[in-house]
C-alpha cells in the first residue's frame, strides 16, 4: 500500500509487491466484528534500495484508542516483477 501510494504521488502505475512475513503479531481479539470502526497506524521501520522493507503496524479501537493488535510486517517490491518471477520459476 505504501509503495502504491508513493507511485501514485509521482503519477506512476502501482507495481506488484509481496508480503514476506509478520513478526511479533499480538492481537487481543479473536476477530474484528463486522462494522467495527478501527484506526490503522503504520510506520516505516526500514526501507532498503533492494526493495525490502519493514513496517511497524497497530490497529486501534476508534472509540477509545485502545490497541487491539500490533505486528511488524516485512515486504518486498522487486525493481522488475516479471524478471523476479521468471527467475523464481527457473530455480524451482
Amino acid at each position: 500500500a505504501h509503495a502504491g501510494y508513493l507511485a501514485r504521488q509521482l503519477g506512476e502505475p502501482v507495481q506488484l509487491g509481496f508480503l514476506l512475513g509478520t513478526r511479533r503479531y499480538v492481537c487481543s481479539m479473536p476477530a474484528f466484528p463486522a462494522g467495527s470502526v478501527l484506526h490503522i497506524h503504520v510506520q516505516r521501520a526500514l526501507q532498503g534500495d533492494n526493495g525490502m522493507g519493514a513496517f511497524d503496524c497497530r490497529i486501534l479501537d476508534a472509540n477509545g484508542g485502545v490497541e487491539l493488535a500490533s505486528a511488524t510486517i516485512t515486504v518486498f517490491q522487486p525493481h522488475n516483477v516479471e524478471t523476479f518471477l521468471q527467475r523464481s520459476l527457473n530455480e524451482q
